[in-house]
């Protein structure tokens, strides 16, 4: 998107629902982690940075979307370390 001149806009984020789906509890190792179902709404588009010309989506439209977040335990917070879309998990033994 840089070599583009590409932005991808996210504003207005809305969390819907969050469900722990999976976690891992390492006793005494900073090495616990929690997947989480977040299913949440923003606008989301796309602008080129010399324009601000929208190039891709609708500033004024909500997107709905669902993921799969994973957050680990770094030190004494939980930060997000992974990402994955639905479509990539076929099976939730994954977690």
């Amino acid at each position: 998107m840089k070599i583009r001149k590409e932005k991808n806009i996210l504003e207005n984020m809305i969390l819907l629902d969050a469900t722990p789906i999976g976690l891992q509890d390492f006793a005494g190792i900073n090495k616990d982690y929690i997947w989480v179902h977040i299913k949440a709404k923003s606008k989301d588009y796309t602008v080129n940075e010399e324009t601000n010309e929208v190039i891709k989506g609708k500033v004024s439209r909500d997107v709905h979307f669902e993921e799969y977040w994973k957050f680990i335990r770094n030190e004494k917070r939980w930060v997000l370390d992974s990402i994955k879309q639905v479509d990539q998990i076929t099976d939730l033994d994954y977690f």
